[in-house]
C-alpha cells in the first residue's frame, strides 16, 4: 500500500527531465491524498553522497542484510531538494518504510524545496 514514508523502488527521471534509470525513492505526499490515479510526491535517495552532508541531505537507517521495516541494505541519504511526481504505474516494488522521526526530518527539509517538483507525464 502506497502512504507517506513507504520506500520504493521505481523508474525515476533525471532532474533535467531526461530519462533516468530504476532508483530508490521516499514517499512524501500525505497518505490520505495518495490515489490510484494521480501522480503522488517522491524525494530521491541515493548512495552517492560526501561528508559533511549537505543541507538537504538526509541520512537513512540501513541493515547491511536488508532486514526489518526499512530494508535498504547500504549507507543512504534521502535527498530533499530532488523532489519528482511519480504515478503508481512507475512503482517497480515496495522496499520497506522509514521510521517517524527520519520523515519528520525529511518533511522539514523537504518544505522549502516544493517548488522544484518534476511533474510526472500525463497518463
Amino acid at each position: 500500500m502506497l502512504q507517506q514514508g513507504r520506500i520504493l523502488w521505481a523508474n525515476v527521471p533525471r532532474p533535467d527531465g531526461s530519462p533516468g534509470k530504476p532508483r530508490t525513492v521516499v514517499i512524501v505526499t500525505a497518505t490520505e491524498e495518495i490515489s490510484e490515479t494521480e501522480p503522488f510526491v517522491v524525494v530521491a535517495i541515493t548512495s552517492t553522497f560526501q561528508e559533511p552532508l549537505r543541507e538537504a541531505e538526509v541520512r537513512l537507517p540501513f541493515h547491511p542484510h536488508g532486514g526489518g521495516r526499512i530494508g535498504l541494505k547500504r549507507p543512504t541519504v534521502a535527498v530533499c531538494d530532488w523532489l519528482v511526481e511519480l504515478r503508481k504505474a512507475q512503482v517497480l516494488q515496495e522496499v520497506g518504510s522509514l521510521p517517524t522521526t527520519v520523515m519528520v526530518e525529511i518533511m522539514e527539509k523537504t518544505r522549502s524545496f516544493l517548488h522544484l517538483i518534476q511533474k510526472a507525464p500525463p497518463g
